[in-house]
């Protein structure tokens, strides 16, 4: 967790469907006993990754999980609506990850292997007030 509060703008339901979405995933990927980490980090404009716009930095949160990854026939079609790989899913949860993350201008970021799945939500640090 950081040492300072970080603030970002935005819908405070877009923004907890999608935090509750994730973290769901994470939960239902992961094995019995398994471990879901949930982390706040804040990034300064040079720690964002190459390619993106964060004029103020970002706040990266991340979800982990430890369970078997995303097949890799899976990962093309994740934000695509209606395409799960759960009995009784309904595959809107990523969608809708996706769409309110967007909403803020930020961006959703997988990065999947054997060992587990690791989401990171990027979006922009709110202006100092």
């Amino acid at each position: 967790t950081p040492e300072h509060p970080v603030m970002v703008e935005g819908d405070h339901d877009l923004l907890h469907r999608a935090i509750f979405n994730l973290t769901l995933n994470a939960v239902q990927a992961a094995p019995t006993g398994g471990r879901v980490t949930v982390e706040v980090v804040s990034l300064s404009v040079d720690q964002t990754p190459s390619g993106l716009s964060f004029d103020r930095g970002a706040v990266a949160l991340r979800v982990t999980d430890d369970g078997p990854g995303i097949p890799d026939e899976v990962r093309e079609s994740l934000f695509e609506p209606f395409i799960t790989t759960k009995p009784g899913g309904s595959g809107l949860g990523l969608p809708i990850v996706h769409r309110a993350v967007e909403a803020h201008t930020g961006v959703v970021l997988v990065d999947s292997g054997p060992t587990g799945t690791r989401f990171t939500v990027l979006l922009p640090l709110q202006q100092a007030q």
